[in-house]
C-alpha cells in the first residue's frame, strides 16, 4: 500500500465515523421533549398572597383551603372575626373570595402553583381599592 492509498483509506474511515456519530445523535435523541406535567387544578393546600408593594388594603395573607375550596385556616393581619370564604380554579384562573370583602383573581402558571393577578378590597365603608401586582403561591 502506498502513502496515497493509506491517506485515502484513513479519510474513508474518518468519514464513516462522522456519519455514524451523526446518525447516532439524530436517532439516539428524542426529537420531541417530554410534555410538561399537567396543571394542578386542585385548590387544596396553603396559598400565600403577596402584594407588591404592600399597602393598607393588601399587605399579604395566607390561606389554607380544603379540597372543595373552603377556607380551613387563615392568617389575615388586621381582619377580626370569623374568616369565611372559598377558592376555586377554573380554566387556569385562581379565584379567592374572603368574607365577601376581599377578592383575588389571577392567572395560574403552567404547573398551577403560582397565580399573578389583582386583589380587590371592598372596604366596610363601601369604598373599593384594587392592587394590580399580586402573586398567590401554593405552599403545600
Amino acid at each position: 500500500m502506498n502513502n496515497g492509498e493509506h491517506i485515502n483509506g484513513r479519510a474513508r474511515v474518518a468519514t464513516g465515523l462522522v456519519a455514524a456519530i451523526l446518525l447516532t445523535a439524530y436517532w439516539g435523541c428524542s426529537p420531541d421533549p417530554a410534555p410538561p406535567p399537567p396543571q394542578n387544578t386542585s385548590v387544596a393546600g396553603t396559598w400565600e398572597v403577596i402584594c407588591e408593594p404592600p399597602n393598607n388594603d393588601c399587605y399579604g395573607f395566607t390561606f389554607t383551603f380544603s379540597p372543595n375550596g373552603d377556607i380551613i385556616n387563615s392568617d389575615l393581619p388586621g381582619l377580626e372575626g370569623v374568616v369565611q370564604g372559598t377558592a376555586s380554579i377554573a380554566n387556569g384562573v385562581l379565584t379567592i373570595i374572603v368574607n365577601e370583602q376581599i377578592t383575588f383573581v389571577g392567572t395560574l402558571d403552567a404547573l398551577g402553583n403560582i397565580a399573578k393577578g389583582t386583589l380587590t378590597d371592598h372596604d366596610l365603608d363601601g369604598a373599593q381599592s384594587t392592587t394590580l401586582d399580586v402573586t398567590a403561591t401554593r405552599q403545600t
